[in-house]
């Protein structure tokens, strides 16, 4: 046995940062949170696609309903004798109850919107504890918990923080306000107050940091990172949760451009060059398909496009996208050819979701014809 001690590897012990360093890290890793920027739309539109945003609507609408019910608690338990504070929890209530109503029969609301629903929710609460006893408007505290959720996973670092700050001061107010009225525990209080602090502050900001990570990693798993235009599987998706309306059967066109002689690009002047092409690409590409559906990049010098148009309005289109880049000299001239191909769709979202494979197929074939016939062409064809 000893012998087996004695010869077994040992696995080298990691080193161990020092107790200032951790802090540096700690503090680094909060000043990268809170400048991270936040596309609320395209939160949006994943949670959509993952139904969740379906169960998040659902718990809201539950929880302001809850909500109108603790202020009618309040209110019937201990009502206050000067009549500004009970007007003021009956009408938080009631705007409790009118949310409660729009979470299920409006549409999800805009960033904007749902900021000040965030603004109607804690100035609501904050009514309900100075109405009852300092030991249950303590004990209230933890109704910000639920509205720091919702902060958590729809909104970005900077509401979050400007929540956290406003929750701070509450909890002081409401703590003074305790310890300074007669019979109160000071001991009762601090452990209250502490309980509210630990459960509205910390745990919120770890989950959105958690969260942040884990949208930035979602969203880059769905762009090119060199040009910054949506990838294959990011093509799929925008395309399957597309919000557009197109009446049944509408025109739909796939565009394949593929950068002509694209490997002498690299080997005359080198691949960083030839990034800043599909860059610069990529980038005239986007600027003129702000209408369109859907821009990816779909292989090493291939981009793909889909746009609702019919077959005459798509040759117009790839013929701007054609001369559009083949303005510039030396390297900032680029030479495609393009591949459309278009077809009509029953509904939108396509409903079978092969037939954006197929298109992207089929407009490639017709790209490599534009190709194989000297290159700078647009080749068109029908499904």
């Amino acid at each position: 046995m000893r012998l087996l001690r004695g010869t077994e590897r040992r696995q080298p012990r990691l080193p161990q940062p020092s107790r200032k360093h951790r802090w540096a890290v700690v503090f680094r890793l909060l000043r990268w949170w809170y400048t991270q920027p936040y596309d609320y739309e395209w939160a949006h539109t994943y949670g959509e696609s993952r139904t969740w945003l379906l169960v998040t609507r659902v718990c809201a609408m539950i929880c302001c309903l809850v909500y109108a019910l603790f202020g009618v608690l309040v209110i019937s338990i201990n009502p206050c004798r000067c009549l500004l504070p009970n007007g003021l929890v009956v009408a938080a209530a009631v705007g409790f109850a009118v949310c409660s109503a729009a979470w299920w029969f409006r549409p999800w609301p805009r960033e904007t919107t749902s900021a000040w629903f965030i603004v109607f929710v804690d100035a609501a609460i904050t009514t309900y504890l100075f109405v009852g006893e300092p030991l249950v408007s303590l004990a209230l505290l933890n109704l910000f918990v639920v509205p720091g959720m919702y902060v958590t996973f729809v909104h970005g670092p900077r509401l979050m923080s400007a929540q956290l700050v406003y929750l701070f001061a509450v909890i002081a107010a409401t703590y003074t306000y305790s310890v300074m009225s007669p019979g109160t525990s000071v001991l009762v209080a601090s452990a209250l107050a502490l309980t509210a602090m630990c459960a509205g502050l910390s745990t919120n900001i770890l989950a959105q940091i958690a969260l942040t990570f884990l949208r930035r990693d979602a969203k880059e798993s769905f762009t090119d990172a060199l040009t910054g235009v949506l990838n294959r599987r990011g093509l799929a998706e925008a395309l399957q949760q597309s919000h557009a309306v197109y009446p049944p059967w509408s025109p739909l066109t796939a565009f394949v451009v593929d950068i002509d002689k694209f490997k002498s690009i690299n080997d005359a002047h080198g691949h960083i060059t030839g990034d800043a092409v599909l860059t610069r690409t990529a980038n005239c590409l986007a600027d003129l398909c702000r209408g369109a559906d859907a821009l990816a990049r779909i292989g090493g010098d291939e981009f793909a496009i889909f746009a609702h148009l019919d077959a005459q309005q798509a040759q117009a289109f790839a013929e701007r996208i054609r001369q559009s880049l083949a303005e510039g000299e030396g390297t900032d001239f680029v030479s495609v050819s393009i591949g459309t191909v278009t077809t009509f769709v029953p509904s939108w979202p396509p409903a079978d979701g092969d037939i954006v494979d197929v298109m992207v197929a089929n407009a490639d074939a017709a790209m490599y014809r534009a190709k194989n016939a000297g290159g700078g062409r647009i080749v068109g064809r029908s499904m």
